[in-house]
């Protein structure tokens, strides 16, 4: 039981989600023209980048309906994490959003600390983190293309407990990755959907 709990927080601590979730598919939504110019992003270069030999990493994606910077916003906006993230209560911002800035935030009663390592608005935002014995690396991508931001979020997890414990840990790490791709995609669509209803 003691393991299962410890287990959980480490995870709420890196995806911003409870453990409780139920493993689901993203809904994909379809294309749509957009109002505004469209601009594919090119990929991304992040300067901390998943290290792909850790014990645990996972991947996952979803398109977003809404402009790129409205998705930017809502992403990156770490001080309003909670109006969106189920799991989030509180989050600071300490200094810029720009990289080497700390933030500190609390998830599941708990205190974390994490620095910001890649900002390339409207493209890629990234983030490291350490607690418990455990470090992870957290990377988001967007693109945008007629009227579709897609966003791309990959990360790791290393340490002891990772690789000891490294199928329970990757199963909970792309249900977390999951719900926390689609609470975005319901926090960035909701001023389109908004704005299209009062038309």
């Amino acid at each position: 039981m003691r393991v299962h709990l410890f287990v959980a927080a480490i995870t709420i601590a890196f995806l911003t989600v409870p453990m409780t979730a139920q493993e689901r598919d993203i809904s994909m939504s379809n294309p749509k023209s957009g109002s505004i110019n469209t601009n594919t992003v090119s990929k991304a270069q992040f300067n901390i980048p998943v290290n792909q030999e850790a014990p645990v990493i996972a991947y996952s994606s979803i398109e977003i309906v809404a402009p790129v910077e409205a998705v930017w916003k809502t992403l990156t906006d770490i001080e309003n994490w909670p109006v969106w993230q189920s799991a989030v209560s509180e989050a600071t911002l300490l200094g810029d959003l720009a990289s080497d800035t700390e933030f500190v935030w609390k998830a599941g009663g708990l205190t974390f600390h994490s620095q910001l390592h890649t900002v390339e608005p409207f493209q890629a935002v990234g983030w490291t983190g350490r607690t418990m014995g455990v470090s992870a690396i957290h990377n988001w991508q967007l693109s945008y293309q007629d009227g579709v931001t897609t966003v791309a979020v990959s990360e790791n997890l290393s340490g002891f407990l990772p690789w000891l414990m490294r199928r329970k840990f990757r199963k909970d790490l792309q249900v977390g990755m999951s719900k926390n791709l689609a609470e975005l995609k319901a926090a960035a669509e909701a001023p389109v959907v908004s704005g299209n209803d009062s038309n």
